[in-house]
């Protein structure tokens, strides 16, 4: 699957997600937003799985853009069987529609055995608009992989929950070099 757009994505019903790529084969996902995502109440505005055995996740949002949603502004997942690599960098803000809060600004689960990397540039929230759990949440969660899990960015989190979670049940090395603020 490979995406490609400058123009906005925006959900403006009462169900679902702006964004949904699902992949269950053995290639690769790949998305660049450059414009805006808007998902609905309890939905994400990006979400993005892979639940088959190899390829890749690479999803790229643009300076300048927003993602907003009513439960998560990015969620990347994997199933336990993938042995490719998960890739997001954000430079888009994030931010609750109108309404509704988001639970969590960020997740980048991966249940297989590859890399975990998350970059983020992006604002995520604001004073008066906090994510009620997680700023970003980066996990791998499978304790056979071998990959590493790094979280790094310049972009300030306003989280009344956690401002940054990173947990990695595998062997492989986990880094985290982000110099955004942490509110």
């Amino acid at each position: 699957i490979v995406y490609s757009g400058a123009g906005d994505i925006l959900n403006l019903g009462t169900a679902g997600s702006g964004t949904w790529f699902q992949h269950s084969g053995i290639g690769d996902i790949t998305a660049t937003f450059g414009g805006d995502v808007t998902g609905s109440t309890d939905f994400t505005g990006i979400f993005v799985e892979h639940t088959g055995t190899a390829g890749n996740i690479d999803v790229t949002t643009n300076a300048g853009t927003t993602v907003a949603a009513g439960y998560t502004g990015i969620w990347l997942e994997t199933g336990a069987g993938l042995t490719g690599d998960l890739s997001l960098t954000n430079n888009a803000t994030i931010e609750s529609i109108a309404g509704d809060t988001l639970e969590r600004g960020i997740v980048s689960e991966h249940n297989g055995l590859g890399n975990n990397t998350v970059v983020n540039n992006g604002v995520i929230g604001s004073d008066t608009d906090r994510m009620l759990e997680h700023g970003i949440l980066a996990t791998i969660t499978n304790p056979a992989s071998t990959g590493a899990l790094n979280v790094s960015g310049t972009g300030d989190i306003f989280s009344a929950g956690i401002g940054l979670a990173a947990s990695n049940v595998g062997s492989g090395l986990t880094t985290i070099d982000y110099t955004g603020a942490i509110d």
